[in-house]
């Protein structure tokens, strides 16, 4: 988790796409060398964690992807303050 508001029960978390298995970056089947894991094995856990967060936890989960944030950091930046600041 790499941001937490506990006021508000939300958490941004801001995933590496080859740590994480991005979709539209890697092919299912791809293999991370470091985990031993294909990229869709990385990417359920990741989608389990969150829900576990959600479900179990009761928190609001953003997910930030490191691809899209090298692409417009001031996007992103915006949608992270909007995400804290909306009301659940």
């Amino acid at each position: 988790m790499d941001f937490y508001d506990i006021s508000k029960k939300k958490i941004i978390e801001f995933l590496g796409d080859y740590w994480h298995g991005k979709p539209e970056v890697y092919t299912p089947d791809f293999i991370n060398n470091q985990t031993k894991l294909t990229a869709k094995e990385l990417y359920e856990k990741t989608l389990e964690h969150n829900s576990l967060l959600e479900n179990i936890h009761g928190c609001k989960v953003l997910m930030i992807w490191e691809n899209d944030l090298l692409k417009d950091r001031d996007a992103i930046i915006k949608k992270c303050l909007q995400f804290l600041n909306e009301t659940i």
